[in-house]
């Protein structure tokens, strides 16, 4: 007698009803399938898991950190976790080789758009001894491994096809300078500076035929200030962005400074620490109107110098260990639902995920003239 073939995991043939936004079980177990395969890529390539905090004492994105949201820690003041890059760097600086960690993020994204979430999940890696090239080789085999990863039971036909093009392709590699000369060939006119914005996204997308690519040697002013300068362009840097259809920027990593006093002397410079010292301004002065009345304590500037205070001890501890010794190494993020985005040729990403949150999900968002002003912020 015949027995039964087995049900296919996730009840498979669920997955199959059309429609937008896919049929939960079916979104979820894509997500599943592709965290679980993103993290077996990893421990293949040698990576060491890490664990990272969900607070920090200082803006844990280097890029935007005026997107942080901040929290009362017990009278300091603290960042909430937008992913574990500064802890993997410090595991690098202990002596771990190559590390990784996955986060849950907080964003205080004002963008309401098909990209943009205010909570997500982020998977970050770190490597001593990476170059450039390296990186981006690593970047583009973990796209084709999740991919291969997802058959027809999941995708759907029509998207397997889709990827089995990027699957047997190279992936395209230009600068940033000859991304601008593709722009303003077609009909742009960005100067050196300006930002890949979405739609200079969609039209380097359809000139490298709906490919993943890669834009290297970003302008070193958009970019964080751990990242190291290009020797040969002095306004560059040696980062990089992959750009996926759909997704737009799902990765971006590069280099990191080997000079702790070139980092520290960025940092200095940088708007990211000024933005975090305002929040020591800020929250200063909300404590001391907290206060109950007639209550003695500290004035408001004595509050906000002890949290500035806390955040320049807090980067310099951060620092330190780079300046015993040259740390060659780089890294990068991925943001996990662009990929699902991308994996399912999806127009928004709020279709990508089980629970999407923006700054529209909950009653009592901010008012439209809140919104106005923070209209900007964030990355494309």
């Amino acid at each position: 007698m015949m027995t039964a073939a087995p049900e296919p995991p996730y009840q498979a043939a669920r997955f199959l009803a059309p429609g937008r936004p896919r049929p939960l079980a079916r979104r979820l177990a894509i997500h599943n399938r592709v965290v679980q395969r993103v993290r077996r890529f990893l421990d293949e390539q040698g990576y060491n898991e890490i664990p990272v905090a969900s607070v920090a004492p200082v803006a844990t994105s280097c890029e935007a950190m005026d997107t942080s949201f901040t929290l009362d820690h017990f009278g300091a003041l603290a960042f909430a976790g937008q992913g574990g890059q500064l802890a993997l760097e410090s595991m690098v600086a202990q002596g771990f080789p190559a590390v990784w960690c996955e986060s849950e993020g907080l964003r205080r994204e004002w963008k309401v758009d098909e990209r943009h979430l205010t909570a997500f999940k982020l998977i970050e890696a770190e490597r001593e001894n990476l170059d450039l090239a390296g990186l981006c080789d690593l970047q583009e085999h973990l796209v084709k491994a999740v991919a291969a990863d997802l058959g027809a039971e999941l995708l759907g036909g029509r998207h397997v096809t889709r990827l089995d093009r990027m699957l047997t392709l190279e992936h395209p590699r230009v600068t940033y300078r000859e991304a601008l000369a593709i722009l303003n060939d077609r009909g742009w006119s960005m100067p050196f500076g300006e930002d890949l914005h979405r739609d200079a996204e969609a039209t380097l997308s359809r000139y490298f035929g709906h490919l993943p690519f890669f834009v290297t040697h970003l302008p070193a002013a958009l970019k964080p200030f751990n990242l190291q300068g290009d020797p040969d362009d002095a306004e560059q840097c040696l980062s990089v962005e992959y750009i996926l259809p759909y997704a737009g920027e799902t990765m971006d990593g590069g280099v990191r400074e080997t000079d702790a006093a070139a980092m520290a002397e960025r940092l200095e410079r940088s708007p990211a620490l000024g933005q975090q010292l305002e929040r020591a301004e800020i929250f200063g002065r909300q404590q001391a109107a907290a206060r109950p009345l007639g209550e003695d304590g500290p004035g408001a500037e004595e509050l906000a110098a002890g949290h500035r205070s806390a955040i320049r001890r807090a980067w310099r501890e951060h620092l330190e260990p780079f300046g015993r010794r040259e740390l060659p190494r780089s890294g990068f993020a991925l943001g996990v639902a662009r990929l699902l985005q991308y994996l399912q040729g999806l127009d928004s990403i709020k279709d990508a995920v089980v629970a999407p949150r923006d700054r529209t999900a909950f009653a009592g968002a901010a008012p439209p003239a809140a919104a106005t002003s923070a209209e900007d912020a964030g990355s494309a």
